[in-house]
C-alpha cells in the first residue's frame, strides 16, 4: 500500500452518493439503492448491456473527481482496485439487494449483540 487505507468522513460519503446519482442519470442507469459507508461503497443499479466493469470503472472514476475537488484530503488513491460484481437475476432478489443496502449493512454488528 502506497498511503494509508481511506477512512470517508461524513461529508465525503455524501459527495460520493450525490456522484453515483448524478452519474447513474446523466449514464441513463437505473439507481436503486445506493449506500456508501466509512470504507466502502454499495450500489445497486440496472445498466442493461452495459460491462459491469465498466460501470464500476466509471463510478469510481467520477467519484474520485468529486472527492479530489470536494475533499481537504490530499489522496492519491480513494478506492481499492477490485471490487465485487453481482447480477441480480429477479424481482424478489432485487428486493432482497437493495434491502441489505439501505436497511441490513447498517445492523450486521449490532444483530450479533
Amino acid at each position: 500500500m502506497n498511503e494509508d487505507a481511506c477512512l470517508l468522513s461524513v461529508a465525503e460519503r455524501d459527495l460520493v452518493e450525490r456522484q453515483v446519482a448524478e452519474t447513474c442519470r446523466v449514464r441513463r442507469w437505473e439507481l436503486h439503492a445506493s449506500s456508501c459507508q466509512s470504507n466502502h461503497l454499495h450500489v445497486v443499479l440496472s445498466a442493461p448491456s452495459v460491462d459491469p466493469k465498466r460501470v464500476r470503472a466509471d463510478l469510481k472514476a467520477w467519484c474520485t473527481r468529486r472527492l479530489n475537488e470536494g475533499s481537504p484530503r490530499d489522496r492519491k488513491r480513494w478506492w481499492a482496485d477490485r471490487g465485487s460484481q453481482r447480477y441480480v437475476w429477479d424481482e424478489d432478489g432485487l428486493e432482497r439487494v437493495i434491502t441489505y443496502v439501505l436497511v441490513a449493512q447498517d445492523r450486521k454488528d449490532r444483530d450479533l449483540e
